[in-house]
Parts: C-alpha cells; structure tokens; sequence
C-alpha cells in the first residue's frame, strides 16, 4: 500500500508540474491580451475578435488537458524512458558524427553571418541569405540544434556532447541574429520537464532565464545592432517587446478573417505543405498565401517606433475565416486527434512538439506557416523515428 501511495503522489506530482506550465501559458496570453488594448495600437480591434481568440485558447487547453488525462499511462512510460533518449545520444557513433558535422557547419555558416554584420548586413540579410545559398537543409539542421539544446538542459549528457550542442545553439544565434530561438528552447525546456521526472529547482531556472535576458540582450546590441538599456530597464525593454509582439497576433488574425475563404479549405489543417501544392495545381489563384503574403508589413501603431507586423497570424483565424465559428470545433477536434495520437503512441519530440504547439505557438502563429515551421514539425517527425528505431533495438537485446 505505501508504494502504491508513492507511486500515485509521484504521478500528481509530475501532473503538478504539467498545470505549472499550462498556468505560464495562460498568465502569457492573458498578458498579451492586456496588451492589446494598448493606446499605442492606432488600428480598431473588433471585441468579437478578442473573444473568439480567447474561447478558442481555453477550449485547446481542455482538448489538451483530456488528452493528458486519458494517456497519464503513456507518460509516464516516456518519463520512465526518457533516460534511453540521454544513454543514446552519448553513445551512438552515428548520432554523435552528426552532431559533430552540425557543430563545425554552423561554426562556418556564423563566421560568414558574422563577417556579413560588420559590413552593415540587417537580420533580414542574413535570412535572405542562408535561405537562398541553403535552403532548407539549414532550416531542419537548425531545428535538430534547438531540440538538443532544450534536451540538455533538462537530462543530463556527457559533456563532450552537450559542450558541442551548446557550441552549435549558439552559433546558430549568429547565422540568423535571432532571438526568438531563445523564447523557443525556454518553452520546449519546461515541456521537457513535465516528461521528466526531475524536480523543478526553481533557483537553476531564474539563473537560465537570466542568462538567456542577457544573451538577448547581446543579440540586440551587437548582432541586431539596436539601442538598449542595461540593467533592470533591459528587463523591463524585453518584456514589453515580447508582449506587444504577441498581441500583434489578434489585429493580423483580422485581416486573416478578411481575406480567407474556401477556395482555401484545406490551408488551416496543413499551411505551408498544402499551399505548395496548390501553387503548383491552381498558379493563378487569387490568395497567394506565400512569403509575400507571410513577410508583408502591417503597420499597427507607434510604440517608440513603428510598429510593424508580420508572421503572427493565428491558428484559430484561418479556422474561423473558413467556417466561422464552427471552425474552432473543427480545430481544437483536429488537434484532439494529434495530440492523443502522439500521446498514445508514446512519441516523445512529436508529443513536446505538439504541447509547445498548443500552449505557446498556436495563440499566435500557424504551426505550419512557413517552411521554416513545417521542417520543425519534420525534425520532431525524424528524431522520433531515429530514437524510436534505436530503443526497440536495445530491447530486442535484452
């Protein structure tokens, strides 16, 4: 009976851990929500569109917390397990080439991006030109780099290998200027977290969280170029950019609204994917939702500067543009699908995809918008396959 107890108030305590994180992604888009009604905005935002954003965020929270529920079984097998994904990663040769190859690829990559700042080059340079001298090998060796990153920080690894996947995070912030890379590991690392079955040392996280304001800090100043204030008014600089940029997301799910319709049925289940295909079949379509329709400045407001946005249109909005409000039934029923499915079948990078898609991305953004997106989804798709394959072998041994 006492390790039946202990067995049980271990679970609560990994479910514990699991409502922290959906209460940050709730106080996250609440706050932005507070944002949105900001003077600085000088475009009307309908009430309706702050109340379908928010009943289709609550109602994906549910769908999310049943799917929790009905597979606490398979979560904890993958907590239990999630020592094979560490014991691979150090000792698989091929695993270990590969990182190797990465590390040495965006060390050459960051000494161009580099090289390209001091000459004046913008963020939107360097983009420009690792898309179109890499396409999308960059794109799917960036995202593997993001998921190892968030890894380590959570499970432990040898520290050759975590040295090197550091090394390569970092240089990867160079290649592009970005700082949304860090926001991203943030968020995939408390995911992590509630797959494992570490306790949360509070302390350790306010250093991390520092160490990354400041990392932000440098992008800013020396890869980004912009002026920015030090010390606790840096804090205060980062946080507000971070909570404008995500109320962006409520005036772009308008125009969204306005321009959608069905000749694009099926673009709010599959984005970047099924667009492609469609430009190839129907060329001369009227909506063209391509990097044109997807980079287009929207000018917003004034906020010390310009407020201009782009990228940050819904998941919901593309739903609702189509369907209306039944649309965000249909929506959350698709995500339902996915997240019991990847739950159920116990994989891991998929499943810390698919929650890091719920909580944190979809408020916001399309999972599937751009390429970019789509071959983040597809690194999740590949490392499970890979690790996956690796486990039943060391089973089959046993």
């Amino acid at each position: 009976m006492a390790r039946l107890f202990q067995h049980v108030k271990k679970k609560n305590l990994n479910l514990s851990l699991f409502y922290q994180v959906v209460l940050v992604s709730i106080l996250l888009f609440l706050i932005s929500l507070a944002f949105s009604f900001s003077d600085s905005f000088a475009v009307h935002l309908k009430m309706e569109t702050r109340v379908v954003a928010i009943t289709d965020f609550f109602t994906s929270l549910a769908v999310l917390i049943l799917a929790v529920y009905r597979n606490k079984e398979k979560i904890q097998n993958m907590k239990k397990n999630s020592f094979l994904y560490s014991d691979i990663i150090n000792k698989n040769s091929f695993f270990r080439f590969i990182i190797l190859l990465l590390a040495v690829y965006f060390f050459y990559k960051a000494v161009i991006s580099y090289q390209l700042i001091l000459h004046g080059a913008r963020r939107e340079d360097l983009i420009f030109n690792y898309r179109t001298t890499d396409g999308l090998f960059i794109l799917f060796a960036n995202s593997i780099v993001i998921y190892l990153f968030s890894f380590i920080i959570v499970f432990p690894l040898k520290k050759d290998m975590a040295i090197l996947i550091l090394f390569s995070f970092f240089l990867s912030l160079v290649v592009a200027a970005s700082r949304s890379q860090i926001l991203v590991v943030i968020f995939l690392s408390s995911i992590y977290f509630v797959f494992s079955n570490k306790k949360v040392n509070v302390f350790k996280i306010a250093i991390i969280i520092l160490f990354f304001l400041y990392v932000s800090y440098l992008i800013t100043a020396y890869l980004q170029r912009r002026r920015i204030t030090s010390g606790l008014g840096m804090i205060t600089k980062l946080s507000d950019t971070l909570f404008y940029y995500r109320a962006y997301s409520f005036y772009l799910a308008e125009y969204v609204i306005s321009v959608i319709d069905t000749e694009k049925i099926m673009y709010p289940f599959f984005g970047y994917a099924i667009e492609k295909i469609s430009s190839i079949i129907a060329p001369s379509a009227r909506l063209q939702i391509d990097s044109a329709f997807v980079t287009n400045y929207h000018m917003l407001g004034y906020s010390g500067a310009p407020m201009l946005a782009n990228v940050l249109y819904p998941w919901w909005a593309w739903f609702f543009g189509i369907f209306g409000i039944f649309g965000i039934f249909i929506k959350n029923l698709f995500l339902f699908l996915f997240v019991n499915l990847f739950l159920n079948k116990e994989l891991f990078f998929l499943s810390v995809w698919m929650l890091y898609v719920i909580l944190f991305l979809s408020p916001i953004k399309h999972p599937f918008l751009t390429s970019g997106d789509t071959v983040f989804f597809l690194a999740a798709f590949g490392m499970d396959f890979f690790f996956t394959s690796k486990i039943k072998n060391l089973r089959s041994r046993v």
